[in-house]
Formats: structure tokens, sequence, C-alpha cells
């Protein structure tokens, strides 16, 4: 991590997620490890995990749409603390994660290639991949997530949670503009952003065009 120019790591889960599943905060010597969980301990009580894994076990576009809501209403300052790195650091290389790397990450992910201009479909591709980078610990994640009951004879569903697919992020970008304005509202109203933030961030995400690529 420190080749690459790492110095921060956002942790995007809330502490009941941590106890759940005995994964502590690793101590890495020249990077920060900053917690701004989505989600506050309320938000993990079984009856809410419990209607969380019905829906992502479903699969339907639908379900995911109205959980990845939930992330974006709960998000703004965990989100807003990630963009004013993007504002104030541009040179410090960070990385931000959740359990899964796909829903509150994937989120996150796809405001900023907003922001940058990306567009929807290189978005969509970019979260599909979220596959590949988590097939060398697919099995263990399996074998953690079917230990809940809903998943535990039920394989099928375990994989649909743990879906990332094209059209799901296609879906998201629709929803994300239909209800929330798209990414510079949403940051404006839920991040505490300005339009001059919005600018600078804008500004580090982007590099100009060499002449003649």
């Amino acid at each position: 991590m420190r080749d690459l120019g790492i110095t921060t790591v956002y942790d995007l889960r809330s502490d009941t997620e941590i106890m759940k599943y005995n994964t502590p905060t690793p101590s890495i010597p020249g990077t920060e490890i900053l917690r701004v969980p989505v989600f506050e301990k309320k938000d993990y009580s079984p009856e809410n995990m419990a209607r969380r894994f019905q829906l992502y076990a479903s699969g339907k576009t639908e379900a995911f749409m109205q959980l990845y809501c939930e992330i974006l209403d709960a998000g703004g300052p965990a989100f807003g603390t990630i963009l004013r790195h993007v504002r104030d650091r541009p040179h410090d290389g960070f990385i931000f994660h959740c359990t899964a790397g796909k829903d509150r990450t994937g989120i996150v992910a796809a405001i900023l290639l907003l922001l940058a201009g990306v567009d929807d479909d290189a978005i969509a591709m970019d979260y599909s991949l979220t596959r590949v980078g988590r097939e060398p610990v697919r099995e263990m994640v399996m074998a953690r997530l079917q230990k809940e009951p809903i998943f535990a004879t039920n394989r099928e569903a375990a994989l649909n949670m743990l879906s990332s697919r094209h059209e799901t992020m296609l879906a998201f970008l629709r929803m994300f503009r239909e209800r929330y304005g798209g990414a510079e509202e949403y940051v404006k109203k839920y991040c505490r952003l300005s339009d001059d933030d919005i600018a600078v961030i804008r500004r580090h995400l982007v590099v100009p065009r060499t002449p003649g690529a």
C-alpha cells in the first residue's frame, strides 16, 4: 500500500458488523484507518438485518434499489468525508471499503465517477467487475453468509446477495437521478458540499487529455 501511495483507508462498516464478523481494524504502518460507518448500530438490529438479507436474497432489481436508497439516505456524512479527502488531499491515495465491497462501496465509486463525468455504461461495467475482484475470497464470503438462517440451505440466495450485475447499476443510476437529482444535487444536500467544492473535486478527479492521445 505504501508503494501505491495509499495514506488513508475509509472503513464504511458499522461497529456491529465488525464485532459480528470478528474483523477488527488492522494496524498498517504509514496508513491511517478512519471509521466512517454508513449505518449506526441501531440499523444493524437482528430485525433490520433479517429484512435486508431477505431483500438481497431475492436478487430482484427493485429490492436492490430499496436497499440502495437506504444507503443513500444514511450515507451522506460518510460519503462527504471521502469527498472532502478528494477536495483537500488530491495527492494522497486512499481506499474505501465495506464488508462485501459492492453496495456501499459501489455507491461511493459511482458518485465519484459521476462527478468525474464518466458515462453510465462504464460505471456499470466498473460495478460488475466487483465479481472478478472478489473471486479469490468468494467461497470464504459464501461460508460466512451461509451461517445466516436465510442462506444456510439456499446457496442461490447467497449468490444473489453477492451479485453485482451491470443492469443493477444502470437501474441505480436512473433511480439516483429521478429521486435524488443526480450526483451533484445529492452531494450538496446529503454531504453538505458546495458548487465550488464539487468543481474542485471534479478538477482533482480528471486528468487533462494528452494531445494526440
